[in-house]
């Protein structure tokens, strides 16, 4: 008992002794407390009793104390102690209450990250099961194609000379069609587009990739995207109409879903942000250093050609710079490609890329001195020259005794061919009639110091 509380000690004995309880057992009074307390606080008193009869029996059998009597009389220290208590459990229980909430809200929350987490990671499940079907049905479908080339080749041969009828493209001009296709971006999805309008199913357009195409990706990269196009217009969920409008409009959503596609694999495996794709390829396409670090990088992460094709398409227009890098990265890929294991076991892949790139960069210093050559002995362009190289047989073949009386090595010619975007199976005839006319100027058949034979001779 405090100092403080002896008055109102004082005032509690003489209200037992002397207030009118003469009537009233002081041993009573003693042992019931509470009648000495208003009705009010006797009732609050009264509410806190159980009504368990045991727990009744117990509470009767405490030992009485003033202190018990204080607690409830205002003004006094120990109702204050017991108010402070009282508001002590009160925030206890609050702060109790709240961290059992809030547990309960980061529980809630968990589950949803954990069941949107599962939600995604189901949908991603869903879309590569799609898409790796997607690809081997295209993949299937240019396998059946060759195997009918190898079979039947006059039946490969009209279904693709068909294709360029519809077309209104003449048979001689089938594989620059082609080349088109395959390298500028803007022009394929036109043509595609003017594919799906005359109905030409991909079952035929597949015919004339066969014929005039040789890389198995570049065929099926531009047989899946016809597919695609075709199944969105001709297919069950297909527009109320067929229009030229509306074929191109699907063509713009199937063109720009694919290139958003490619263009997620790349900033995902080259850790960029997607704000920062349309500066990566102005650098990659203007910058030197930056050109040749990033190229690096994206042989070490595995990334694709056609990808990196898409991107560049998708944010720039200058058609010959896309075409020399990506010519340039797809010689690049197959070559490191081509590499066996052992070679790249005790080196990092980006270590491994780097040295492909120095040897890559070394042969591309020379086949631009071979184009500059080129260039001024002409006073054409490059693109030109290939162009006339590809079309005409006769330009072919002089030019072919040219590069060979300028002792151009046939390793050269087959690395300067490929750069510039010509089929393996192209080189690889040009490369046959070039060691043949290399040898006889080696055996001195011909010579070099003497003009070149005339058509006659």
């Amino acid at each position: 008992m405090r100092a403080n509380d002896i008055p109102s000690m004082v005032l509690v004995t003489k209200l037992l002794l002397n207030s009118g309880a003469s009537s009233i057992p002081t041993n009573y009074l003693l042992s019931n407390p509470h009648s000495l307390i208003d009705d009010d606080k006797n009732d609050e008193i009264q509410a806190l009793r159980v009504d368990d009869e045991s727990d009744i029996q117990e509470e009767r059998g405490l030992t009485f104390t003033f202190d018990s009597v204080l607690k409830h009389i205002p003004w006094t220290n120990a109702h204050e102690a017991a108010r402070a208590a009282e508001a002590a459990r009160v925030a206890e229980a609050a702060r109790v209450a709240r961290a059992a909430e809030a547990a309960e809200a980061a529980r809630v929350a968990e589950a949803a990250r954990v069941a949107e987490a599962a939600r995604v990671a189901e949908a991603a499940r869903v879309a590569e099961a799609a898409r790796v079907a997607e690809v081997a049905e295209i993949a299937e479908a240019v396998r059946v194609a060759k195997a009918t080339k190898d079979a039947d080749p006059v039946r490969v041969a009209n279904a693709a000379d068909e294709v360029l009828r519809q077309m209104d493209i003449s048979t001689s001009k089938g594989k620059k069609w082609y080349n088109l296709l395959r390298t500028v971006e803007d022009y394929k999805w036109k043509k595609l587009t003017v594919l799906c309008y005359k109905n030409i199913t991909p079952s035929n357009f597949v015919m004339f990739l066969v014929k005039y195409g040789q890389s198995e990706e570049e065929i099926n990269s531009i047989l899946a995207s016809y597919t695609s196009l075709y199944r969105r217009v001709y297919g069950p969920r297909r527009g109320t109409y067929d229009s030229f409008e509306y074929i191109s409009h699907v063509a713009n959503i199937v063109r720009a879903s694919e290139a958003d596609k490619a263009e997620q694999r790349v900033l995902v495996k080259l850790g960029l942000e997607k704000k920062e794709v349309n500066k990566w390829t102005q650098l990659l396409l203007t910058n030197e250093v930056f050109k040749w670090d990033q190229l690096a990088v994206l042989l070490a992460e595995d990334i694709y050609p056609n990808d990196v094709r898409k991107v560049l398409w998708k944010h720039q227009q200058n058609r010959d710079d896309i075409n020399s890098i990506v010519n340039f990265y797809t010689n690049l890929f197959k070559d490191y490609k081509a590499d066996s294991p052992e070679v790249l076991m005790d080196v990092t892949p980006l270590q491994a890329a780097n040295a492909a790139i120095n040897v890559a960069r070394a042969q591309e210093r020379a086949i631009d001195t071979l184009a500059k050559k080129i260039e001024q002995r002409l006073g054409i362009s490059i693109r030109k020259w290939l162009e006339r190289f590809r079309s005409s047989d006769e330009f072919k073949f002089d030019e072919l005794h040219q590069l060979a009386r300028e002792k151009v090595t046939s390793d050269h010619i087959k690395r300067f061919l490929q750069y510039h975007d010509m089929s393996e199976n192209e080189v690889n005839v040009i490369i046959l009639l070039y060691d043949g006319i290399l040898s006889h100027y080696e055996t001195g058949v011909l010579s070099r110091d003497k003009p070149l034979f005339s058509k006659e001779g």
